[in-house]
This record gives C-alpha cells, sequence and structure tokens, in this order.
C-alpha cells in the first residue's frame, strides 16, 4: 500500500518544496512517499538528469525508482514529462493529490515497451495548488542513467 506523503502549506515552505530530510527556513520538511525518503524537488519547466542506483528505493515489481516531487502553486499548467535512457527502457508514473491523511492517485503512467524503445512520456494539465509526484523507474533491477524532462 502507498505511504502517505505530507503536504505542509506552500505558506510554511515558503514557495519551495522540499523533501526526504531537507528543512527550508520557513518551515518543515516532506516525510515520505512509497516508504521512499529520497526524494527530489524539481521546479517547472527542468530537465533532470538521473541515475538509478542499486541503492536506491525499490518499487514493488523488481524495479529501482527515484522519486521527484513537483508543486503547482496557481492556475492549471500543460506539462508534457518525458523520461529518455539509453541504458533502460524506462517508466515514468505520475501521482497528485497529497493532502493531509490522504494517500496520492496515479494520474498517468506510461512506459517503454517495445525492443529499442528507451523513452516514456505523459501528457496532462496540471492543476493549481496541488503537489505532484513523478516516479522514474527501470524493470527487473536494471541500472543506469537516464534524462527526465518537464516542458
Amino acid at each position: 500500500m502507498m505511504q502517505r506523503i505530507i503536504r505542509r502549506s506552500a505558506a510554511a515552505l515558503g514557495g519551495v518544496l522540499l523533501a526526504g530530510g531537507c528543512e527550508s527556513a520557513a518551515g518543515p520538511d516532506i516525510e515520505q512517499f512509497n516508504g521512499c525518503r529520497e526524494l527530489q524537488s524539481i521546479r517547472f519547466p527542468a530537465t533532470v538528469n538521473g541515475t538509478l542506483e542499486a541503492d536506491d528505493c525499490e518499487a514493488s515489481f523488481q524495479a529501482k525508482i527515484d522519486f521527484n516531487l513537483l508543486q503547482v502553486s496557481r492556475g492549471e499548467q500543460p506539462v508534457t514529462i518525458t523520461v529518455e535512457s539509453t541504458a533502460f527502457a524506462p517508466a515514468v508514473t505520475l501521482w497528485q493529490g497529497f493532502e493531509e491523511d490522504a494517500d496520492g492517485i496515479v494520474l498517468d503512467h506510461d512506459e517503454a515497451r517495445d525492443p529499442g524503445d528507451m523513452n516514456a512520456q505523459i501528457v496532462s494539465t496540471l492543476r493549481g495548488e496541488a503537489i505532484y509526484v513523478i516516479g522514474v523507474r527501470t524493470h527487473d533491477f536494471e541500472l543506469g542513467a537516464y534524462r527526465l524532462t518537464l516542458r
């Protein structure tokens, strides 16, 4: 079962979403997601060069996974989330809806399925004043570098 991630108010965080043991001078941190304390805060638009390594969090289906936190502060934001890798066939999942005593909702998921396909992509609209988690994972404990792009 998905662990809860606790959303602290954006005002308490000074408009910056921090995670996994990081605290801003203005307020507390985000606890955890899916049992993982290794969460990276990102802003829109973004390009993140990441690496899935042996000591990263494990998904429940024989996979390594990285979690990225994204806060949308107002309005609606169309977004294309792309994960590319030359080391493994990636999968990407988008969760939303983290409030006190509420689990996240899977909004979308995509994974590279065809031989030679090394991209996963989600096209969505993010609603304002919400926190989202973007998970990048492998299959069968594959490891390696990837690029996560939000535009």
